[in-house]
């Protein structure tokens, strides 16, 4: 039945060049053929098996090699021209799609629903005292629209924490990484930027071995942009991956690991959400399985001379953290890091607290006043409390690109109390729970 409806589109798409599907051109404008003639209607049939894979300018080559991608023992994954965008004047475009707009809608009555049910004080993190915030200020417009096009909650095209192995992405993943260079002057904001986009942007697009990519790296105290390639695809259970990329001149390797996974119609998106409720510890078991890799990689990287940096968001942090934790001899001594993170087992904390002083400088977590992902599990190393002015609600706050924001504030958090304070609510819902089912 697939193919007979490629054909039909294909016949129609010939007879009928001007359709009604003139919102998906005014969406995306590279549906529009050369003379301008909205082309759209293979785009819209194909969509439910390999979305977005149809362009006007190739019109017949994108046909053909999605027809392909139908049939047995074929990549669902269609190559794509790559189309660079100019993220800082990208423009927002004038209509929606109405799957994107019930997709935003459920995301958002989702949060509400969150938000009302969890309260603030439960979502927040004591503070280490005396109180000393680090304000970070970002220039208005240094990204562009890149919050609003690719946003977690964006309509259009969402880069942040979603899976694509799309070309057009990935030159959006660059381009805003060239922004943190180019649009900043700041050390300490080109750093905190770059590392976050690294973590919850370029880690989410499918990487391929030898792959070639200008990223952030600091020299001697200053950021600039040094060519980097994929060395590496770890598959850690089922087709999860992690990226291992190194210099192609000089600079420290770096080691990213994807967050959670919600591709439903991929075993590894499974896998992904299986290591979420991982009883041992968020993603502990797909860590362990690709470990023995992943010891071999960051000892070859160390013995060059280019030890990695680890970063990751979400379960990516986690993973992260376990990286650094349990293979701390092969990694860099500073700049790995992890956003949004959940919290880690006893037996993790345990190893953690058997590295030295100075190495555990070398790892930082970063978590979001309002995320309740953070609040579970116990923290560990350096933890820095990022807040806006306004309250941010649950899903918001986990998935918000907080470099996108014009001003926020920077506490670091009282791990000790704030792991003694799950503790004791820990406690209190087991003694609760004995009394409830006692006679």
């Amino acid at each position: 039945m697939s193919y007979l409806w490629c054909f039909i589109s294909f016949l129609l798409l010939v007879l009928f060049p001007r359709n009604p599907c003139h919102s998906d051109c005014v969406r995306a404008p590279r549906l529009n053929d050369p003379k301008g003639r909205c082309v759209a209607f293979t785009q819209l049939t194909l969509r439910s098996s390999n979305p977005g894979s149809f362009d006007a300018s190739h019109s017949g080559r994108d046909f053909w090699e999605t027809t392909l991608a139908l049939f047995p023992g074929n990549s669902n994954q269609t190559k794509r021209a790559p189309y660079l965008n100019d993220c800082v004047n990208e423009k927002v475009p004038a209509k929606i799609a109405w799957k994107s707009r019930v997709r935003v809608e459920a995301l958002k009555s989702l949060d509400e629903f969150l938000n009302w049910h969890l309260g603030n004080e439960t979502r927040s993190y004591l503070l280490r005292l005396p109180i000393v915030g680090v304000n970070y200020v970002y220039p208005q417009g240094w990204m562009g629209n890149f919050q609003e096009l690719h946003g977690f909650f964006s309509p259009y095209q969402p880069l942040v924490g979603r899976v694509s192995g799309y070309q057009e992405d990935l030159d959006s993943t660059r381009c805003v990484l060239q922004a943190v260079i180019q649009n900043l002057s700041d050390k300490r904001l080109q750093s905190f930027a770059a590392d976050e986009i690294l973590a919850k942007v370029l880690a989410y697009r499918d990487l391929h071995l030898g792959e070639e990519l200008l990223l952030p790296c600091c020299d001697q105290g200053k950021i600039e942009l040094r060519s980097y390639k994929v060395d590496e695809v770890f598959n850690l259970w089922l087709g999860m991956p992690a990226y291992g990329l190194v210099p192609l001149d000089k600079g420290a390797s770096l080691l990213l690991f994807r967050g959670t996974d919600f591709s439903l119609d991929a075993p590894r998106g499974w896998a992904s959400l299986m290591s979420d409720v991982d009883l041992s510890g968020p993603g502990l078991h797909a860590f362990q399985k690709a470990q023995p890799k992943i010891h071999a990689w960051l000892k070859k990287c160390a013995d060059s001379g280019s030890k990695a940096r680890v970063m990751g968001y979400s379960l990516g942090g986690a993973l992260a953290a376990y990286a650094y934790i349990f293979e701390n001899e092969w990694i860099a001594e500073e700049g790995s890091c992890g956003f949004n993170l959940p919290g880690v087992s006893d037996l993790v904390i345990e190893q953690w607290n058997a590295l030295c002083c100075k190495r555990q400088l070398g790892f930082v977590s970063f978590v979001n006043r309002g995320d309740v992902v953070s609040k579970v599990g116990k923290l560990f190393g350096e933890v820095y409390e990022l807040s806006l002015d306004a309250p941010m609600k649950p899903m918001t706050a986990h998935t918000l690109l907080m470099c996108a924001q014009p001003f926020f504030d920077r506490n670091a958090v009282d791990v000790a109390l704030e792991n003694e304070s799950r503790r004791v609510v820990s406690g209190t819902l087991q003694s609760d729970r004995a009394h409830a089912q006692s006679p």
